[in-house]
C-alpha cells in the first residue's frame, strides 16, 4: 500500500504513507544505535499543519500520522536524527532540580497528529471522541486520536521493530512519569513519560503497545 525509506532504501509496507515531505526538516546525522521510539501528540489540524510547525520552530520528527491513518515520512530514522523529545530525570540528591534530558540522540519519533484541545473539535469531520484523563493531577478533557491513526501507528511500530532490532517493546500502560526511564531505555514511550511536564500523546491506547 506504501513505502517507507529507511537507510536510504525503499521500503515497501501495508500501510498507506506520503513521503512528499520527506527530509525537509532540519536534523543531524545519526550516530548511535535507535533503542526507543517516543510518542507524541502534535497538537496541530494535520500532519502537513505539524510539518509547517515543526519547520516553523526549527524541529522535527521522523513520522506523522494524518487524521485518515496516512503515515506521513519527514525523515529517515536510521541515517537522521530528529528533533522532538526533550525529558527530565530524577535528581541525585532530595533538594535539586529535575535533571533535563535529550532523548533524541537514541530514537525514533512518532507523532499522531491532533489538536487535543476541544475548541477544536469542530474543525474534524468526522468529530473526534473526547475523553477526561488526569493531567498535572487535574482532570483534562481532550480530544483522542482517531481509532485509524491508533491502527496505523502499531503498524508502523511493527515495521520499525523489524528494522531496529534493539527497539523491544517494553512500554508503560500509564502516562506517569517517573524520571527513571532514560535516552538509553529499551522501548517504546510516550513523551509524557520521559517529561514531567508533557501528557502526549494524549488518549492513546498505551496497554496496545505490547501488541507490537
Amino acid at each position: 500500500m506504501g513505502s517507507l525509506v529507511i537507510r536510504g532504501n525503499e521500503v515497501e509496507v501495508p500501510f498507506a504513507t506520503d513521503l512528499s515531505l520527506l527530509a525537509k526538516l532540519p536534523t543531524r546525522a545519526r550516530r548511535a544505535e535507535v533503542v526507543q521510539v517516543i510518542l507524541h501528540h502534535d497538537a496541530c489540524l494535520s500532519a502537513r499543519g505539524c510539518f509547517a510547525a515543526l519547520q516553523g520552530r526549527g524541529l522535527s520528527t521522523h513520522f506523522c500520522i494524518d487524521n485518515d491513518g496516512t503515515v506521513f515520512q519527514f525523515a529517515d530514522p536510521a541515517a537522521r536524527e530528529a528533533f522532538h523529545a526533550v525529558g527530565h530525570l530524577l535528581p541525585d540528591g532530595p533538594d535539586d532540580e529535575l535533571v533535563p534530558a535529550g532523548f533524541n540522540r537514541r530514537s525514533i519519533g512518532i507523532d499522531l497528529s491532533n489538536a487535543v484541545e476541544v475548541r477544536f473539535s469542530s474543525r474534524y469531520t468526522p468529530r473526534r471522541e473526547r475523553a477526561i484523563l488526569r493531567v498535572g493531577g487535574r482532570p483534562y478533557t481532550g480530544l483522542l486520536p482517531y481509532p485509524c491513526q491508533v491502527e496505523a501507528t502499531l503498524s508502523l511500530l511493527r515495521e520499525l521493530r523489524a528494522h531496529f532490532p534493539a527497539v523491544t517493546n517494553d512500554h508503560r500502560d500509564a502516562m506517569t512519569w517517573r524520571g527513571d526511564l532514560t535516552p538509553d531505555s529499551p522501548g517504546i514511550w510516550a513523551h509524557g513519560q520521559v517529561n514531567r511536564f508533557k501528557f502526549d500523546p494524549f488518549g492513546f491506547p498505551l496497554s496496545r503497545l505490547g501488541e507490537v
